[in-house]
């Protein structure tokens, strides 16, 4: 070797400056830096009052996860196992929005309840009604890989029990209230519509009718959108999908905003003699009857998701 640190040394300088490497070094296992396991020696960080009572639910139930869901003026709670969810508690949207605070402060810490220790992981996604967060607690030094695994169950079985497109409580509510105000002159089996929809099989159909009637359909983890498709079609007046309709802001605001929220109604439509409306209740001749001596024209009425409703108001009436 002794010609290349001669034929270096020309080029870098004098031949004791120019070092040459060729020995391999055998790395020693204990010199690999590892990433501590979440929860050894680890001081706990101390829960809040408000999450206590709750996270002791989910320590009793001994089921996967605890799930925090805000809809429209309340958080509901829900104990998810693989095939439930099961509604625990309700508290108002403004007190979720502290509770979430606090959990987001404790995400991958150690915690301590009752003298127990566990490590607290959140999975949190984001709707247009809120952040909802699915909350799992794990023994001290779970490893990093399995953390990652019940957090990717945690998105699995959001999406299968109770997923951000389907009817929240106020939409059934009001859906409920409307199929009453009508359901006389329903056309037809409504679970049958649901079966050619492909949205339930027969033995599900046959169970849910025997276990309350049409009701236990609205509260099922479908689409909301197919639903009050397949409800509109069973009361006989047509849906029409206004999220995603090319209609014009401006022809909606010849419906005053305080009317329009009031009513759940909104102007797609507008012809000479004519308007075309959706409404989450269309049946309700009293609302008709307001909308028409507003406006001076005759309302054909259609029907569509009160979410989707309420949603596009907000972009109708924001300040123009």
């Amino acid at each position: 070797m002794g010609w290349l640190k001669s034929l270096l040394g020309k080029f870098g300088g004098k031949s004791d400056e120019v070092k040459i490497v060729s020995e391999k070094k055998e790395i020693s296992k204990k010199s690999i830096i590892t990433k501590p396991v979440i929860g050894e020696e680890i001081a706990p960080v101390p829960i809040e009052e408000p999450l206590k009572e709750i996270f002791g639910k989910l320590i009793e139930s001994k089921v996967s996860y605890i799930f925090f869901d805000p809809e429209e003026t309340k958080c509901y709670v829900y104990l998810l196992s693989d095939n439930n969810a099961n509604e625990i508690d309700k508290f108002p949207v403004d007190e979720w929005k502290k509770k979430a605070t606090l959990l987001k402060e404790i995400n991958s810490k150690l915690i301590e309840l009752d003298g127990n220790k566990y490590i607290c992981v959140l999975n949190v996604s984001l709707t247009n009604l809120g952040e909802r967060i699915a909350v799992a607690l794990l023994e001290p030094g779970t490893p990093d890989d399995e953390i990652k695994e019940k957090k990717r169950n945690a998105i699995r079985l959001v999406n299968k029990l109770k997923p951000a497109t389907s009817l929240t409580h106020i939409n059934i509510e009001n859906l409920e209230k409307t199929i009453e105000s009508v359901k006389e002159k329903a056309d037809g089996d409504i679970f049958k519509l649901f079966m050619e929809s492909e949205l339930l099989k027969r033995k599900e159909a046959d169970e849910l009718k025997a276990e309350n009637g049409y009701r236990s359909i609205l509260s099922l983890p479908l689409p909301r959108k197919q639903v009050v498709l397949n409800v509109a079609k069973w009361l006989g007046i047509e849906y029409y999908d206004i999220e995603i309709s090319d209609y014009d802001e401006k022809t909606a605001r010849i419906l005053p905003e305080e009317m329009a929220r009031r009513l759940n109604a909104i102007v797609f439509e507008e012809e000479e003699k004519n308007v075309k409306i959706v409404m989450t209740n269309p049946f309700n001749k009293e609302h008709l009857n307001e909308i028409e001596n507003k406006l001076g024209k005759k309302v054909i009425p259609f029907m569509s998701c009160e979410e989707d409703i309420r949603y596009e108001m907000g972009k109708i009436y924001r300040e123009y």
